[in-house]
């Protein structure tokens, strides 16, 4: 297939961040190093209005990259789905490459996902392999576990997929506060695009230790994750997306499980991280902060099927500084 191209670049990876600088510079510079020829491919970054040095972070990268970085910027807290609808539009790629602004890559990410658009027929999604890292050193010496199993369709943290198909499907919803990759998934699906899986095309998504208060930031945000859920089972009522959103009895079932019949639960989750790092067992720690979470989630699922409210979400929704659980194969 030919990757027909605007301004003779082929590809355009988008980047979109909201108070992560700290790792963004890591993300930039493993996509500034790519095999690919740094001619063929450019970078859009846009931030919804951080706080923090983001901005200092892009222009240094800028000055370093060999290939184009363009930055966006919001003054004002759009959401996730308005702002990856802004760096989609900004694209001068005729295929689009998704990033989250903590996730590494290595050398060959570019060139795998390029790959497999000029070597399949047809129109496609592509995806590649998201595995989970605690520290930025050594990033790529990690192997992934079954706890990085993702079998979505669509996934914004390491996707590409041809521009004119984003823009056919209508981009992403901005009414969902979450959920906007899952749910572009099932538009593109609809018309008629197959997924390719290509595991030389790895990203490795950073997720630092589980912490106190990273947990109370996770646990608030599942109000809005709430209420995306129901819009998005509203705009497509079928059971896969009952599936995805851990809306079916067996989903609570399994959480009471996962939680050790609620041994287990948001008061005493640290002293249980703490003993998964004492025992050298990390993805157990990971395995009980996602049951914990998920049980607010599901609490927050059922009061609004009772007709009942939900608290107003206060924390942030995007990309790296939201809390991101491995929600996308195994309940949120």
């Amino acid at each position: 297939m030919v990757i027909a191209e605007r301004s003779g670049v082929e590809i355009t990876v988008t980047i979109v961040t909201r108070n992560r600088a700290w790792v963004l510079g890591h993300c930039l510079r493993a996509l500034t190093d790519q095999s690919l020829d740094p001619s063929r491919y450019e970078i859009v970054v846009v931030d919804d209005a951080s706080a923090d040095d983001t901005a200092a972070v892009i222009e240094a990268a800028q000055r370093q990259a060999r290939c184009p970085i363009r930055a966006f910027r919001f003054t004002e807290h759009q959401g996730l789905s308005v702002v990856r609808n802004r760096s989609v539009r900004e694209a001068r790629g005729a295929l689009i490459v998704f990033v989250d602004s903590d996730g590494l890559v290595p050398r060959s990410f570019l060139a795998a996902h390029l790959a497999a658009h000029r070597e399949t027929r047809g129109d496609i999604v592509c995806r590649g392999p998201i595995i989970s890292i605690e520290s930025l050193d050594h990033p790529f010496d990690a192997r992934g576990s079954l706890l990085d199993l993702n079998t979505s369709f669509f996934d914004t943290n390491n996707a590409s997929v041809r521009r004119e198909h984003l823009l056919s499907a209508g981009l992403f919803d901005e009414r969902l506060g979450d959920w906007e990759g899952l749910e572009m998934g099932v538009r593109l699906r609809r018309l008629g695009l197959r997924r390719v899986y290509r595991r030389d095309a790895r990203l490795y998504h950073h997720q630092p230790p589980g912490a106190a208060d990273r947990l109370a930031e996770m646990l608030n945000f599942q109000a809005e994750r709430a209420r995306s859920a129901r819009r998005f089972l509203t705009l497509h009522p079928t059971l896969e997306v009952r599936l995805i959103t851990s809306q079916t009895v067996l989903h609570y079932a399994l959480n009471t499980l996962q939680r050790g019949c609620g041994m287990v639960h948001a008061g005493n989750l640290p002293t249980w991280v703490e003993r998964c790092r004492r025992w050298g067992v990390p993805a157990l720690s990971r395995v009980l902060t996602g049951a914990v979470v998920t049980e607010r989630y599901l609490s927050h699922l059922r009061r609004l099927r009772n007709g009942g409210p939900t608290p107003a979400s206060t924390g942030v929704t995007l990309d790296g500084a939201r809390p991101r659980q491995d929600s996308h194969t195994m309940g949120p």
